[in-house]
């Protein structure tokens, strides 16, 4: 009980709403089935290709002032 009193209630409520979701169970126990190695990879793959728009978007905004 005593959780509840420092928690803000709407992280509760979307907690709670994500425990209803079906496919959120299925979701969880894929990405514990993978290896640590996978999580890696793809955290750094995401990464990598918001970097990659990043520096794109950047390289066309560095373009247009010549």
């Amino acid at each position: 009980m005593k959780k509840q009193e420092y928690l803000d209630p709407s992280m509760t409520d979307i907690f709670g709403e994500l425990r209803h979701i079906k496919n959120y169970d299925t979701l969880m126990s894929f990405f514990d089935i993978m290896p640590l190695w996978v999580d890696i990879v793809l955290s750094l793959g995401i990464f990598g290709v918001f970097y990659g728009m990043w520096v794109l978007l950047m390289g066309i905004l560095t373009d247009n002032d010549e």
